[in-house]
């Protein structure tokens, strides 16, 4: 009589098989994990540049429809210079004119003015609502801020100026054409945080500006650039380098 043999695996064999399905899982896991770290980076630089684009594009259109840019003076008793001494940080001031309206009047014209003030501050400056609390962060970047002072506007209690439209009552507007070399302000508004002036190496100008002529009203040169500690790097945003915006002003 014959005797029957069963076909099957080995102990030696089936350890093998199952030490390489580990490495398999292992890699596997080391992929899924890497892939996304590159997505969660891919999509938090998207969202940053894309607050950074969001900050820059609403300044210029503030500067675009100014009649007015101040590039010297001072704001709450502090320089505010476009190109600052050594140890200051860049600022400007715009007079920009909107619609509001008037009763049950319709206004087409601008009847209030504003003089917005634009410069970088020491995060430590802001108010401890307006910022995520990092002790690295504050050592190391900066916030961009708006201030504004309301010069005048339809039913202002205290107008700086006498401002009235002149399609109410048939009263002549009066529009301020220069902004004062001294100027309080009131309201603030953060609207870019982790900005730094970093260019590696050394360092970029945040604002630059052309100088006016009778037929061009000029340009203003916009850059900015955000730095953020992450996992203990230095996280850049662009990476290459500040994002530019040139805004040709129109009055």
């Amino acid at each position: 009589m014959t005797p029957t043999t069963t076909a099957g695996f080995t102990l030696v064999e089936l350890l093998v098989a199952m030490a390489l399905l580990s490495i398999m899982l292992v890699a596997l896991g080391a992929v899924e994990s890497s892939t996304m770290k590159a997505s969660n980076e891919i999509t938090g630089e998207a969202s940053r540049l894309q607050a950074l684009q969001d900050a820059a594009g609403y300044v210029g259109d503030r500067v675009r429809a100014a009649s007015v840019l101040s590039t010297s003076l001072s704001v709450n008793g502090s320089a505010c210079d476009l190109t600052p001494a050594a140890g200051n940080l860049p600022c400007f001031a715009v007079l920009v004119g909107e619609v509001r309206q008037i009763g049950a009047n319709a206004q087409y014209d601008a009847n209030a003015y504003l003089y917005l003030v634009y410069r970088l501050v020491a995060r430590t400056q802001l108010a401890s609502a307006d910022r995520t609390p990092s002790t690295w962060a504050d050592a190391n970047t900066y916030a961009l801020v708006e201030s504004r002072q309301l010069v005048c506007a339809p039913n202002a209690a205290a107008p700086v100026l006498p401002c009235a439209a002149t399609t109410v009552t048939g009263v002549s507007t009066a529009i301020p054409t220069s902004i004062p070399t001294s100027i309080t302000t009131t309201a603030t508004n953060v609207l870019m945080d982790y900005a730094t002036l970093d260019q590696n190496p050394g360092t970029f100008t945040a604002f630059s500006n052309t100088a006016s002529t009778t037929s061009a009203p000029g340009q203003l040169v916009l850059r900015f650039r955000q730095k953020q500690q992450q996992r203990g790097q230095t996280i850049y945003t662009p990476r290459s380098g500040p994002f530019e915006l040139t805004v040709q002003r129109r009055n």
